[in-house]
């Protein structure tokens, strides 16, 4: 292999291991406000990838039920 795919590897992977070692550093201290807030926000969309998607749904499910029963209510009054 020529030196310089070698050499581009190498490179590749040393720059894996930063990424690494910066992403587990930055879930070692969630709580703190530092330059891997980036990494912390990834953090938190791996454990949880649908979490906003979760949540407007259930904005999205709490306002039908309110229509809902809104037209329930005007329903039984007519």
């Amino acid at each position: 292999m020529p030196i310089q795919n070698v050499l581009l590897i190498i490179g590749i992977t040393v720059l894996a291991a930063i990424a690494i070692n910066l992403f587990l550093l930055a879930l070692h201290r969630p709580g703190r406000l530092n330059e891997f807030h980036f990494f912390s926000r990834l953090a938190n969309v791996a454990r949880n990838p649908w979490k906003g998607e979760d949540d407007r749904l259930s904005e999205l499910s709490r306002r039908v039920q309110a229509l809902r029963a809104e037209d329930n209510e005007e329903d039984s009054q007519a």
